[in-house]
C-alpha cells in the first residue's frame, strides 16, 4: 500500500490523526509490536466491516476469548 492509498484508507474509514496511524515501511514486520502500537490490516476495514473505535460488543467478545485485536486477521479470496 502506498502513501496515497494509506491516506485514502484513513479518510474513508475516519481514522483520526490523534490515534497516530502509521504506514509501515517495506522493512517493517508485524511482530514484534512496537510499544504502544497494534497492527491492523486494511482488509479488516474493507472485508470485515471493522471500525475504530471498536464497539463495546466487539471489545467484550475479544476480552471473553482473550484475543488481542492484532491476533485477528481476515482471510480473503483474491
Amino acid at each position: 500500500m502506498g502513501t496515497t492509498s494509506f491516506n485514502n484508507l484513513l479518510q474513508e474509514y475516519n481514522i483520526k490523526p490523534e490515534w497516530h496511524p502509521v504506514l509501515p515501511s517495506e522493512k517493517d514486520t508485524t511482530f514484534p509490536l512496537k510499544g504502544g502500537k497494534i497492527t491492523l490490516f486494511s482488509d479488516f476495514f474493507k472485508y470485515c466491516n471493522f471500525r475504530l473505535p471498536i464497539t463495546k460488543f466487539c471489545k467484550a467478545v475479544l476480552d471473553e476469548y482473550q484475543i488481542h485485536v492484532s491476533q485477528v486477521h481476515p482471510i480473503t479470496k483474491n
